[in-house]
């Protein structure tokens, strides 16, 4: 099995300690010194625009136990990217590569070079894509080593698959060597919420948000170009057992895996962006273009990885190449009701005019609303 340097796979999502100074409400936050925010650690619910003061505020959910930092410039690169795609497709994806050993890691939107590629909110994407493909397959193909979890209820897709061989294998007479025939599918990440909006447009908050992992069949061209369910198609048994378990234990997974966390916050912050251009905020599309983003080293390719299982009956080799990735297409559909009351609350509760961060109490719930203006380039 060939190795790969994992680089990428570090997290590199601390800025410099001589870039932060003192944590701000209750430690959820961390400000330069300068005042502006440097990162925070929320689970973002909503955001806010007032016209009066014309202050942008992001507001979360404090998570004391598994923190979800969020930075600068993952705003800045969701901005960008829903600024900058001519079409609707944000997100990564792990594709059929030129070889049988080889997998293409294409970043979206493609034509606009860097955008996603070489970020931390790139990395985000491409390592929760890359743990999907190493829990389904319960190896990691960078390492060739097992894959473990501390996830009681951990499955991974090819337990299930190697289930239904088995099965058939106790139907039928034993082989010593067995290569199933090509069934191709896909595997991704896909954010299913809710956005509701004030009346005056100027509130947004996230309905129920779940990160969905969805499966479907898929076939190939001539020229190993995918074509997606070309006859709407159910993926088998196994791809849809496996993708309903990591639904509905990625928070679990998020326990063990820092970028899991992540995951949900980046889809989050490209909903905020289009509602930030839905309500055409007066942000500065220059600032934006010359804001500093963190060079954080993403892949271009993966490895295919080759799985053998024994059991009772032989063995079965696996050629495993799971395809997938992180679609972040979707555009909000609005569902109007009050949210007023977050809007006064978010105002009312800052102690102190200056402030870029502060806590506020919702409905027995506490939350962390930060001041986003040096971000966006609003003033």
């Amino acid at each position: 099995m060939r190795r790969a340097r994992r680089e990428f796979l570090k997290t590199g999502l601390a800025f410099a300690a001589s870039h932060l100074t003192a944590p701000s409400a209750e430690g959820f936050a961390s400000v330069a010194a300068n005042g502006d925010v440097a990162s925070v650690n929320m689970e973002i619910v909503g955001a806010s625009f007032d016209p009066a003061s014309r202050e942008v505020v992001l507001i979360g959910r404090q998570n004391h136990l598994y923190p979800a930092p969020i930075y600068p410039d993952d705003l800045v690169v969701a901005m960008r990217a829903v600024m900058q795609s001519q079409a609707d497709a944000i997100g990564v994806s792990i594709d059929r590569g030129p070889s049988d050993d080889q997998m293409i890691v294409n970043y979206f939107p493609e034509n606009i070079e860097s955008l996603l590629q070489d970020t931390r909110f790139g990395e985000t994407l491409f390592v929760s894509d890359y743990l999907l493909k190493t829990y389904g397959l319960k190896k990691d193909p960078m390492t060739g080593r097992e894959v473990a979890s501390s996830v009681k209820a951990y499955r991974s897709e090819l337990d299930y698959q190697l289930e239904d061989l088995i099965r058939s294998l106790q139907a039928g007479p034993a082989s010593t060597s067995r290569r199933p025939s090509s069934n191709w599918y896909r595997l991704w990440f896909e954010l299913l919420t809710g956005v509701s909006r004030s009346p005056d447009k100027l509130t947004m908050v996230f309905d129920n948000p779940v990160m969905l992992v969805k499966t479907e069949k898929i076939e190939f061209d001539a020229q190993r170009r995918a074509i997606r369910n070309p006859q709407n198609l159910q993926s088998p048994p196994a791809a849809r057992a496996f993708s309903s378990q990591m639904t509905r234990l990625l928070g679990a997974f998020g326990k063990e895996q820092p970028q899991l966390r992540r995951l949900p916050e980046m889809a989050k912050l490209v909903r905020v962006a289009r509602w930030a251009l839905d309500l055409q905020l007066p942000v500065s599309r220059a600032h934006l273009d010359s804001f500093p983003v963190f060079h954080q080293p993403t892949p271009r390719t993966v490895p295919t990885a080759t799985v053998t299982k024994s059991f009772d009956f032989g063995w079965a080799r696996y050629y495993a190449s799971l395809y997938g990735g992180v679609s972040l297409n979707q555009r909000n559909d609005y569902a109007h009701r009050e949210a007023m009351h977050m809007k006064h609350k978010v105002s009312s509760a800052r102690s102190q005019p200056g402030f870029k961060t502060w806590a506020i109490e919702l409905d027995g719930y506490q939350y962390l609303a930060a001041q986003v203006n040096s971000i966006l380039g609003v003033r």
